[in-house]
């Protein structure tokens, strides 16, 4: 969503869901339209720059690993979507050279490509693994996981997102598969690379192009 939710109406409006039977919740991290540009609405303690534009417009860490909590006993699930290479300007309050000058809201991957998987290594190992003697951000009871990665063709690394096109599939992904029952992104030709991986994709859910 670009809009942002107060915690306590999110987690009102995600109980409201489950009155109805939804059982999964797919929470969009980050975005960079509506309300807040530029936006990444959860705490990092590693990269602390890329909540410095929202104020207190941001979830802590300790009140979203919270609402996960409590939805559970609800029965439901929720799924962080962390995306990239698009939607993703929050990454140019932490380095502007990652970002595109001509659209800041899309990475680099062109000029900067290591720098740019290397800072999504480095926040995805936050959000999945802890950082600095931090719990992760993501409980461990969640077995599933959205990257996005949707737009990466439309930055100079090919046609389609693969095995060899935006580098997190293989150099992020085998470090967080043995977590997750599910990884979820929205391409075809990538569940190839999630298949060598052993990780199923999210029953339900439409991988499409």
């Amino acid at each position: 969503s670009g809009q942002w939710l107060p915690m306590k109406d999110l987690l009102d409006l995600s109980k409201y869901f489950a009155y109805f039977k939804v059982n999964q919740i797919h929470i969009h991290v980050n975005e960079n339209a509506g309300q807040q540009n530029y936006a990444f609405r959860i705490e990092s303690k590693k990269y602390p720059a890329i909540n410095s534009t929202l104020g207190d417009r941001i979830y802590t860490q300790e009140e979203y690993r919270a609402y996960q909590t409590e939805m559970l006993k609800y029965g439901v699930k929720i799924i962080t979507e962390i995306d990239s290479p698009a939607h993703c300007g929050f990454v140019g309050l932490y380095d502007s050279s990652l970002v595109l000058s001509s659209s800041k809201g899309k990475m680099d991957l062109t000029n900067d490509y290591d720098g740019c998987v290397e800072f999504m290594k480095g926040l995805l190992d936050e959000f999945v693994n802890g950082y600095d003697g931090n719990p992760p951000v993501i409980i461990d009871e969640i077995d599933a996981i959205h990257l996005g990665m949707d737009e990466a063709h439309m930055l100079g690394r090919g046609k389609h997102l693969d095995i060899h096109g935006y580098e997190p599939i293989n150099k992020i992904m085998d470090n967080i598969a043995n977590k997750y029952r599910f990884i979820i992104i929205q391409i075809n030709s990538a569940f190839s690379a999630l298949s060598q991986l052993g990780v199923g994709p999210l029953e339900g859910f439409s991988i499409t192009d």
